[in-house]
């Protein structure tokens, strides 16, 4: 729209130097005005585009600033954290009580989260700048599916979450980046383990669509437990809650794969992703 401004104001100027022919001082004061005006509107230009390079500059350098301290200043110091905390869990440093492992469990488990968060982060800002490299290979889902599993038991334990599989095919195969692919499963999970009520049943089923692998995520509502969600507000979610999905979403755009449905009130998603690389 502003392009479009400016020739219109080009069009009629040099329609009223053409109309001023007759009058040759007015059309040099016309054209001198003219260039004036043009050169200075180079100079304000050129300024403007030299400030952007410039905010583009900082702002880049201020984001790698505050990658790094991520990677180095929170996360170095958060895993002697939770080196330390597995030391005492084991009783290294003298026998606990129930009530000092209970604790000693929630605050690692807590810690891991937050390695867990500041890891996506990191990722989420490679994949945003092109470094990030997927490494292809082929794998069977399904045994990438029960491993994930198998690693949120404890967490899903807590609430009496169960884990369950549904898919055609055991043995369906996926050329893919497996440690990424498992990074979205294993997020998608704990997300739907904050969302579920005790009791409940998140399933994980998957299908070939037009060689195209469909993998559904959902929660199965226990009957006997009822939960009201009133005024939801999706700015309120749970902690961690919109990095896991922004990963999600990058990893699985970065395979050339989409998301057919995102519902967190519903507690559900899908995602496509090819089959093939």
């Amino acid at each position: 729209m502003r392009e479009f401004k400016r020739f219109c104001t080009v069009l009629i100027y040099l329609f009223i130097i053409i109309k001023a022919d007759f009058c040759i001082p007015l059309s040099i004061i016309l054209f001198i005005l003219g260039i004036f005006f043009f050169y200075n509107f180079i100079n304000l230009q050129t300024k403007v585009n030299n400030y952007n390079e410039i905010t583009k500059s900082a702002l880049h350098n201020q984001r790698e600033f505050f990658i790094n301290s991520l990677s180095h200043d929170l996360r170095i110091p958060l895993i002697a954290q939770i080196r330390a905390l597995e030391i005492i869990r084991n009783e290294c440093l003298g026998e606990l009580n129930n009530t000092q492992k209970e604790m000693i469990s929630q605050t690692e488990q807590s810690c891991n989260c937050i390695l867990n968060l500041i890891s996506l982060l990191i990722n989420t800002y490679n994949i945003e700048n092109a470094t990030y490299k997927l490494i292809y290979n082929k794998f069977n889902l399904y045994e990438t599916i029960l491993s994930c599993f198998n690693e949120l038991l404890s967490t899903a334990r807590e609430k009496n979450i169960t884990f369950e599989y549904e898919g055609e095919d055991k043995n369906m195969s996926l050329c893919a980046d497996k440690e990424d692919i498992k990074k979205v499963i294993k997020n998608l999970l704990l997300s739907s383990i904050e969302y579920a009520n005790t009791g409940d049943v998140i399933s994980v089923q998957i299908k070939n669509i037009n060689k195209k692998l469909q993998l559904c995520l959902k929660v199965k509502e226990n009957n006997n437990v009822y939960q009201k969600i009133e005024n939801y507000d999706p700015r309120y979610n749970a902690i961690g809650q919109s990095i896991r999905y922004h990963f999600c979403k990058k990893i699985i755009e970065l395979h050339k794969g989409q998301i057919v449905q995102n519902n967190g009130l519903n507690k559900s998603f899908t995602f496509e992703l090819p089959m093939s690389a």
